[in-house]
């Protein structure tokens, strides 16, 4: 019986604070007390430092942690009436931070579990502490011998590789340069303009008489030809005019493919001026 009641209890750590090393007393208090609420949401009762000077008092406490032997650390978690103490360290070196945690056992004053890790800034502290108390919880419950009961919100499961690299894709816009509505106008107009003229030009090397002596007036549908080809001609330097002053604009346009059982659908959007 007394041991199914030990197998219930919750697993119940003691966390004075951490040490650090060129950081400042608001950080290690910060990371402390994150930390402390990272190893909560695992399932594990943390005593707080306020809650262990109220037991213990501050100067005790200061002389316990201070005094580095095994016998120190089982005095202080048995007064306590916890199963391990969180210690660890911050410190700050040039532009690297080095995170070190571990649990001391409150029977051996041995260290049940550690994490330690290096990072490139202060914000990455966030993930490790997170990571750290995943780590260190179930590994320290293990030794103990007890369930946790985590209280932690449980996150969604990844996508499939598939579905995951097609939803990335779907969403990542490129763009592309398209010619504005005059630009194009102006490219018809220049277009026109060309195949009249060059049409003329043709039917007027049709119709012309070649046997038609030097100085000889020109027939009305040579005249007719001349006229239009000339036309043409100058439409088409209107729409190159038109052409050159339209210029382009950036058009964003989305592509994605999503992978199906036995297939896949391929999409294709832009938006047009």
């Amino acid at each position: 019986m007394m041991a199914a009641v030990l197998a219930a209890a919750p697993v119940k750590v003691a966390a004075p604070g951490l040490s650090g090393v060129n950081a400042s007393a608001d950080l290690l208090t910060f990371v402390n007390d994150h930390l402390s609420q990272e190893l909560t949401l695992e399932g594990i009762e943390v005593t707080t430092p306020a809650q262990i000077a109220a037991v213990v008092g501050i100067d005790r406490q200061k002389q316990l942690l201070g005094c580095g032997e095994s016998q120190c650390m089982a005095e202080l978690a048995n007064a306590l009436g916890v199963d391990a103490i969180l210690l660890g360290s911050v410190a700050k070196l040039g532009a690297v931070i080095q995170l070190d945690a571990k649990f001391i056992g409150a029977s051996d004053a041995k260290v049940v579990t550690l994490y330690s890790k290096r990072l490139d800034s202060e914000a990455q502290l966030l993930d490790a502490m997170t990571e750290a108390a995943r780590a260190m919880a179930p590994q320290l419950a293990k030794k103990l011998g007890r369930p946790l009961t985590p209280t932690r919100a449980a996150e969604p499961p990844p996508l499939p590789a598939r579905q995951r690299d097609a939803a990335a894709s779907t969403v990542t816009p490129t763009y592309e340069r398209k010619p504005t509505t005059v630009r194009k106008v102006g490219m018809w107009t220049m277009i026109g303009g060309s195949a009249v003229a060059v049409g003329s030009l043709v039917g007027l090397f049709i119709v012309i008489d070649a046997n038609a002596p030097p100085g000889a007036p020109l027939t009305p549908a040579e005249n007719a030809l001349i006229g239009t080809m000339f036309a043409g001609v100058g439409v088409a330097l209107v729409g190159l005019l038109v052409y050159a002053i339209g210029g382009t604009e950036m058009v964003p346009v989305s592509a994605g493919l999503l992978p199906l059982d036995g297939g896949g659908l391929m999409s294709f959007s832009v938006r047009l001026p």
